[in-house]
């Protein structure tokens, strides 16, 4: 298999089935003090709570996908990459983490890897039947501009907003960061991704 297909298939073969949960914050109701330590202005000692949290729901998406974020927000995206690890193979619902691993990596500049992460949480959403994260589609609809692939953008964008209605539209600043993707390797594998989740997965959304 080439790298181009090798890319491809990353991007919309998920490595783990995606299992549909209803589960929310309820169901973690340490997140109350997590979130008191945040308003406090406590982030660091936050995250080590939540560090904690994350041995004691193992199979629970949303504790890895907050820590991550806050990891992330905290200029350690380095520091997401065992949490996604570890948490992926223990919980049903992955799409968030999907998520939440490809703004690790775009905040380490790693385009390519967060344009697989992305397409991940896209498709496993899409598989599910269960809309809640809007940031994949985004910036994947970004992605397609940068390519050129301005139909593709539209859907994408389509179903951000679908997600969110007050998502942001097209950003000017998140554009010039994908810019290099245009003439990385990964563009013409990328590209055959997003017309692959347009064709089977968006288009019969709009």
């Amino acid at each position: 298999m080439s790298r181009n297909d090798e890319y491809y298939k990353a991007c919309v073969v998920l490595p783990f089935p995606e299992v549909h949960d209803d589960r929310d914050e309820r169901s973690v109701p340490e997140l109350e003090h997590l979130v008191a330590k945040l308003d406090a202005g406590y982030r660091l000692e936050a995250i080590e709570y939540g560090l904690g949290l994350i041995r004691h729901y193992r199979d629970n998406d949303l504790v890895p996908t907050i820590v991550g974020t806050l990891l992330t927000q905290q200029g350690r995206p380095d520091a997401v990459e065992d949490i996604v690890r570890n948490a992926l193979p223990n919980c049903p619902r992955r799409y968030r983490l999907y998520a939440m691993a490809g703004q690790a990596a775009l905040a380490q500049n790693r385009l390519a890897n967060a344009a697989v992460w992305w397409s991940r949480s896209a498709v496993a959403q899409c598989q599910v039947i269960d809309y809640q994260v809007y940031t994949p589609f985004y910036n994947l609809a970004h992605a397609a501009v940068v390519l050129n692939a301005y139909h593709e953008a539209e859907s994408f964008l389509a179903m951000s907003a679908a997600i969110d209605p007050q998502a942001p539209h097209l950003s000017q600043d998140l554009e010039a960061l994908l810019e290099p993707l245009r003439s990385q390797w990964v563009a013409e594998p990328l590209l055959r991704v997003l017309q692959h989740i347009e064709v089977n997965y968006l288009h019969s959304e709009r």
